[in-house]
């Protein structure tokens, strides 16, 4: 699933757009303030300037969390940053901001945890870095009314000046306190996505769809408009030429729904949709390309060499001529082959 979760990630740092809605009591307005990764050496949405110096790591954080590092051996007096642009605070609204830290041997000029203006000459922080937390994570929190800024432009920052020695930084929140900030803080369209109520097909691959099972688990994503429940609704997947319906019930997790018409149309595109019951409404919509393959369930000759290969095939030349030999690719996967000369 967190696969599925950086597919929206595209260049959105420094050019995230608006969209003005009222945000949820207690909803962190930083995009991947959990600093996940996947297949990246840096979370997505941030920003750093000395990868030599900040590295990130997939756990070992509070509960087991990522977090992000930064170490010195000596003295470094170049400015160290971690940051995320974009954000639109409500000026004179009250936010929280909060981290986990966690600290040995450090000295430094100045650094923390911020919010900062567009010329960085107003900032809050969460709270001031200890110099040693002797191997504990400790939580810095701050609540702060939002100061003037060009443009309304603001930027979270995890930084360092003159640093040396070591500390961790996890699980990174900004918090809209008050009514006026709740109202005015304009969310980026990433964050809005992120919230929407979806259904993505986890299992099987879409183009290969056994015929003789061809259920497709769909996963839930997002979060359902408030004041609606995932009792209120069901799943609904329907194929282009079909004129059966495919039904079930939704849970956060998501629902299984069998393709239907699978014999009869083998190929051609799908629609899975989040349906209220009470009126039909669609809350989400979405399609995608298919195919139905008549998959081998079972290896029907050949045999097991680990728990990686299989031998398909093996046979001798007859000789004189052409020769054909089939088998059965029970499952994905790359295909050796291998032809040899002997006596």
């Amino acid at each position: 699933m967190i696969v599925r979760y950086f597919a929206v990630c595209a260049a959105v740092i420094g050019s995230m757009g608006v969209c003005h809605a009222a945000v949820e009591a207690e909803e962190n307005l930083l995009l991947n303030g959990a600093l996940e990764a996947d297949q990246a050496t840096m979370p997505p949405y941030w920003n750093v300037n000395r990868k030599d110096t900040v590295s990130w790591r997939p756990s070992g954080g509070p509960e087991g969390r990522p977090y992000i590092s930064f170490a010195a051996s000596k003295v470094l007096k170049e400015e160290i940053t971690f940051r995320q642009y974009g954000l639109r605070l409500a000026e004179g609204g009250t936010y929280r901001l909060s981290a986990s830290v966690r600290t040995r041997g450090l000295s430094l000029k100045s650094g923390g945890v911020s919010i900062v203006n567009n010329w960085w000459n107003k900032s809050a922080g969460a709270g001031k870095l200890p110099p040693d937390t002797a191997g504990e994570w400790v939580t810095l929190e701050n609540e702060f009314k939002c100061f003037p800024s060009d443009n309304g432009a603001y930027s979270a920052v995890v930084y360092a000046i003159g640093m040396k020695g070591e500390f961790d930084v996890a699980d990174i929140k900004l918090v809209a306190v008050d009514e006026l900030a709740r109202t005015k803080t304009e969310r980026s369209p990433v964050l809005s996505a992120q919230t929407l109520p979806r259904l993505i097909p986890f299992s099987p691959i879409l183009g290969r769809i056994p015929l003789a099972d061809p259920r497709i688990d769909f996963r839930f994503f997002g979060k359902l408009p408030k004041g609606i429940s995932a009792e209120e609704c069901e799943a609904v997947l329907e194929a282009d030429g079909v004129k059966e319906t495919a039904r079930a019930p939704l849970d956060m997790k998501g629902a299984i729904l069998v393709l239907p018409g699978a014999a009869a149309v083998t190929q051609g595109v799908l629609t899975v949709s989040i349906v209220k019951k009470a009126d039909g409404e669609r809350l989400f919509s979405e399609r995608h390309r298919y195919a139905v393959r008549d998959v081998p369930r079972v290896l029907k000759k050949g045999r097991r060499l680990n728990n990686l290969a299989y031998e398909l095939l093996a046979e001798r030349y007859p000789g004189g001529g052409a020769a054909t030999y089939s088998f059965d690719a029970f499952r994905d996967g790359w295909l050796f082959v291998k032809v040899g000369a002997g006596a």
